[in-house]
């Protein structure tokens, strides 16, 4: 494999920019919009449907780190505690300010079993993405081990058989296979997509070798398929209102294992994972506080808070404005978000330095989580 000599800022902007789509859908599916499956189509609903956007970011984030994880031999469980650690700050944290502070909840709020959950929130899948994650990150290692054992093209086929069956055939039919409630099959078939690119496509094998080097095709790929899901949005809340056969496609549109969030997430992955662009301090200390602003803004607690009383998304369900405050509020969200988070890390790393000796040269450790 080839050994990198300088962190490439490409990745680092396409994780920012996962998270922005997965702010700018959480804008669309939790401002209190009162649109309703089979209500028909009109303006605001087709843009806040479009821009639910939250499954390309999910596909387009695991796709980024499984491309680095893919030379991932050996277990490090302490960089996934780490998450962990911070995942269990920030629901305590906000547990604290909103339900002992200020006396919001329920009274489930204030029960022990409550409280077990916030101080376990991964187990409890408190936050999904970092649970599924975190088992993604645990088990790469041994993934890696396997697809050792195979071949270009069965690694191909495997690869091609997991999109059939848990994106293409959910999209089309919505069948599931077996596994409603947990998007962790999908997250490995993702890996095995991001593994694929890495050690295939880049060495010049394989089908996606030609197409990775095609960067007409793979912008047409990306555009194309966004714009065909935006067609069906509008063709589907057309028609569901008399047929309604169609009416469980809409909130199928938008899911995480949509072939139209997978096609578009690897065609902008494969179009920029190598472009050449120059990186600074900034982008990468944003880049690295991305799951820091998912915990902060997606936060039980908080978020209603965010989007009905700060933002107040649903008092512009019909409004010509609606796409502007959809940009300025998830682009506030993200920027306060990523500002609060690499605070965060700047006080633990400070605590750090005074409770631990500074490591020598060449063994400091990686704040992300997809290095060796």
């Amino acid at each position: 494999m080839r050994e990198r000599t300088k962190r490439q800022a490409a990745p680092e902007l396409l994780r920012i920019l996962a998270m922005l789509a997965i702010i700018a859908s959480h804008y669309a599916t939790k401002g209190g919009f009162t649109y309703t499956d089979g209500s028909g189509l009109s303006a605001g609903r087709w843009f806040l449907q479009f821009f639910s956007l939250g499954g390309f970011g999910d596909d387009l984030f695991i796709l980024i780190s499984a491309y680095f994880l893919s030379e991932k031999r050996k277990s490090k469980p302490s960089k996934a505690l780490r998450l962990a650690g911070v995942t269990l700050f920030y629901s305590l944290l906000f547990y604290l300010i909103f339900v002992l502070l200020l006396g919001g909840g329920t009274e489930y709020d204030r029960s022990w079993e409550k409280l077990l959950r916030i101080l376990l929130p991964v187990p409890f899948g408190g936050y999904w993405f970092i649970t599924d994650y975190i088992v993604l990150y645990l088990t790469a290692p041994y993934l890696n081990r396997m697809l050792d054992t195979l071949d270009e093209k069965t690694h191909r086929r495997l690869m091609l058989g997991g999109i059939c069956m848990f994106s293409l055939t959910p999209s089309v039919l919505r069948a599931d296979f077996g596994a409603a409630g947990s998007w962790l099959p999908w997250f490995v078939v993702l890996y095995l997509t991001g593994t694929y690119i890495r050690r295939y496509a880049d060495e010049g094998q394989g089908p996606l070798a030609e197409l990775s080097g095609n960067r007409i095709k793979l912008l047409l790929l990306f555009t194309g398929t966004l714009l065909l899901r935006g067609l069906l949005i509008a063709i589907i809340d057309q028609v569901s209102p008399r047929v309604g056969f169609f009416v469980p496609y809409e909130s199928k549109l938008s899911e995480i294992d949509q072939f139209l969030f997978f096609l578009p997430a690897a065609a902008l992955f494969l179009l920029l994972r190598r472009a050449g662009i120059g990186g600074t301090a900034l982008l990468y200390e944003t880049a690295a506080s991305v799951l820091g602003v998912y915990l902060i803004h997606n936060n039980e607690y908080l978020k209603n808070v965010l989007w009905h009383d700060i933002f107040r998304a649903q008092n512009l369900q019909d409004s010509p404005w609606l796409p502007l405050h959809m940009a300025v509020s998830v682009i506030a969200v993200f920027v306060v978000c990523a500002a609060l988070e690499s605070l965060r890390r700047l006080v633990f790393r400070g605590i750090g330095s005074v409770l631990s000796p500074a490591p020598k040269s060449g063994e400091g450790g990686s704040t992300r989580f997809d290095k060796k």
